[in-house]
């Protein structure tokens, strides 16, 4: 069964109308796509080099394998906060939106946290980058994908289905701590952390610090309109009826960077690596700063 939809072109909601995808189910269509990857990339030293040849071609298939798992974890990101937008008529009986199902929601957060991850593990294998070089920074694309997840239309969607369906809605709160305990899940085990693992703690604190911070006001249509092509190109949907939605998204903010103090005091003081123990009071005085504000 085929839908169709007008092209979004800024601000997208609808994780049905993206493009490079005809399936009903992103994360699914991601964990095939991302297994075929990983096949590809271990044998791009075998498909992309010929004897006597130089490393063009694979430095360029690399950097497409590299492109393409964005794509399969940006599709999955626009499940979080989204909503699917129809066109109805009168007698279809469709309705124009309807938030997407919150276990849906946090299956793709799940998808996404598991392969950001688990980047590290094969996006540099040496039989490439000792030919090519290292072209990519893991961590930079680790850090733009988890920073996405942060979009003002991601967050004002949550605070809209929150205000909209508060029994059945994901709420800002729930999405934030469910962030928190992917973030924090070594660090509670009091396990060792890499440098890429740092580097997503640190771009995590930022990025809640960045939200606390900001006035939480929709701008007219810059947060939640639609933007359309062709034969749509006029309309503009505005999504939030709530000119402001600050009275759910800063005390959801101040709670969590209230908890997270804590533990951060608390790990801290009981952690003996040096190096952790000072990453660890880095991220505590930013925070100290905010709520002190």
């Amino acid at each position: 069964l085929f839908r169709s939809g007008p092209q979004t072109f800024f601000n997208a909601i609808d994780p049905s109308c993206q493009s490079e995808d005809l399936g009903n189910d992103a994360v699914k269509a991601g964990k095939y796509g991302i297994a075929n990857l990983k096949y590809i990339m271990s044998h791009l030293p075998e498909w992309c080099v010929k004897e006597g040849e130089d490393y063009k071609r694979l430095a360029e298939y690399y950097q497409e394998t590299i492109s393409q798992l964005q794509v399969y974890l940006y599709h999955a990101v626009m499940y979080v906060g989204g909503i699917y937008m129809d066109e109805p008529v009168a007698g279809d009986g469709k309705k124009n939106y309807h938030f997407i199902d919150k276990e849906k929601q946090k299956e793709a957060l799940r998808f996404i946290f598991e392969n950001i991850y688990d980047m590290p593990s094969w996006l540099q294998p040496k039989e490439i980058t000792e030919k090519i070089g290292i072209t990519e920074s893991i961590s930079n694309l680790q850090a733009r994908v988890f920073k996405s997840l942060f979009s003002a239309s991601t967050i004002a969607s949550l605070s809209l289905f929150e205000q909209s369906e508060p029994e059945n809605a994901y709420t800002l709160t729930e999405f934030l701590y469910d962030i928190d305990s992917f973030i924090w899940a070594k660090s509670r085990k009091g396990e060792n952390l890499t440098l890429s693992d740092r580097q997503l703690q640190n771009v995590y604190v930022a990025s809640i610090i960045k939200g606390a911070e900001s006035k939480g006001r929709t701008s007219g249509s810059n947060a939640f309109s639609r933007g359309f092509s062709g034969e749509y190109s006029d309309k503009l949907f505005e999504f939030n009826p709530m000119e402001d939605f600050t009275m759910i998204k800063r005390p959801a903010y101040h709670l969590l960077m209230s908890d997270m103090l804590k533990f951060l005091k608390k790990t801290e003081k009981n952690t003996k690596n040096k190096l952790l123990k000072s990453h660890y009071s880095i991220l505590k005085i930013q925070l100290e700063k905010v709520l002190k504000d």
